[in-house]
This record gives C-alpha cells, structure tokens and sequence, in this order.
C-alpha cells in the first residue's frame, strides 16, 4: 500500500474565515462604487444651515456698518451743508457749496437707511433659516450669493457714477470760474460735487471689494 500523498487540505475553520474575508471585502467594493466619500455627501445633502446662518449674520452685520458710515456722512453733510448755505448765504460760492453738499447728504442718508436693518427685519429671517420666502439652506445659500453678487454689480455701477460726479465737478469749477470768478455759485457747487463724489467713490470701491469678500464666503459653504 503506498504512502498517502501530502495535499493541502484546509479544515472548516480556515474555511469559514475565508469565505467571511471574502465576502466582507465583495461588501466594501459595493459599498465604495455606490456611496460617495463623507465629504461628497455632505456636498449633496447641502450645506450646514448653522454654517449658513452664521455667514448671513456676519455679512448683515458687515452691511449695517457700510450703512452707519454712509448715513452718518450723509447726515454731517446736510447738516454742514444746511448751515454753510444759511449762515454763508450772501457769498455765492459758499451758497453753491452749502446747498449741493446738503442735497448729496439728504439722498445718501435716505439711501443708507435700508442697510441698517432698523426693524431687525433681516436678522429675524436668517434666525428663521429664510431668505425673503425662501426656505431651505441650499436656496437660502444660492439666493444670497445671487443677492451679493448683484450689490457688487450695482457697486460697480455706482463707481463709474461717482467717477462722473467728480468730472462734473471739476467741469463746473473751471466754467464757473471762466464765467465769472466773482459770482462763484457754479464754482463752489463743483466743489462740492467734487468732494461728494471723492467720498462715494472711496465707499462704493471698498463696498465692492467687500461683496466680492461676502460672496466667496457664502460659495465656500457649497464644498463644505
């Protein structure tokens, strides 16, 4: 009788733990081509509502202080410009620069008002997770870059307006003074436009740099 040859012959258990291995890794690959990784997820669920809010309030808040400034100069200024015009109203120039620095400040306190949020009417929509009404974070997110993203474009818009202002101005001293150097209203209402228009192009560039800031805050939020 020969000897019995040597073969490899695994017993139940080396079995079973193959087939589990084996089967655990068939899982994982099923796993890995249907699910998507964490981060991907969280992209397609939408993004964090909390992360969302708290990036409304900090550019609500950021838009109430660009409101203070311009409400504030257009406040000093119509009332500067008020008194110049009454105290000065004899002097021509000093009447054509009372009255159109006053005419600025009465329009950019009265643009400015919206901005501040007085009746808390913004914060009370994003604590409610809304945007007008809209609900929804992925909406909400979508609407508010769009909302940024327009207020850049009528930055923008403004620039070149406030550009204008200062060529007028500079157009209306020379002619006033061409005119006639000693009647001086035309002279001193250009400088006025002038300074107004200085001012409004300071503020409205820095109001578009920070939209740009503002709207790249909230598209962060998208692959967060």
């Amino acid at each position: 009788m020969s000897a019995a040859m040597p073969s490899f012959c695994p017993d139940a258990r080396t079995l079973v733990v193959l087939a589990l291995v084996a089967a655990s890794s068939s899982a994982s690959a099923q796993l890995d081509l249907r699910l998507p990784p964490p981060e991907i997820v969280s992209v397609l669920d939408g993004p964090s509502p909390a992360a969302v809010a708290e990036t409304r309030h900090a550019n609500a808040a950021q838009n109430r202080r660009e409101g203070r400034w311009i409400f504030g100069w257009g406040l000093a200024s119509a009332l500067a410009g008020g008194i110049l015009s009454a105290a000065l109203h004899d002097r021509r120039e000093w009447l054509g620069f009372g009255l159109t620095t006053a005419a600025f400040g009465v329009i950019d306190a009265a643009l400015a008002v919206p901005l501040l949020d007085l009746g808390h009417q913004r914060r009370h929509g994003i604590d409610e997770g809304r945007f007008g009404e809209l609900r929804g974070a992925k909406r909400v997110l979508e609407a508010s870059i769009t909302q940024q993203r327009t207020s850049g474009q009528v930055f923008a818009l403004n620039v070149g307006l406030d550009i204008a202002y200062i060529v007028a101005g500079v157009l209306m001293f020379f002619l006033g003074r061409a005119d006639d150097p000693n009647e001086g209203y035309l002279t001193g209402s250009g400088v006025a436009m002038i300074s107004q228009g200085a001012f409004l192009l300071g503020f409205d560039i820095a109001g578009w740099v920070h939209t740009g800031y503002r709207a790249a805050a909230l598209e962060a939020l998208r692959r967060d």
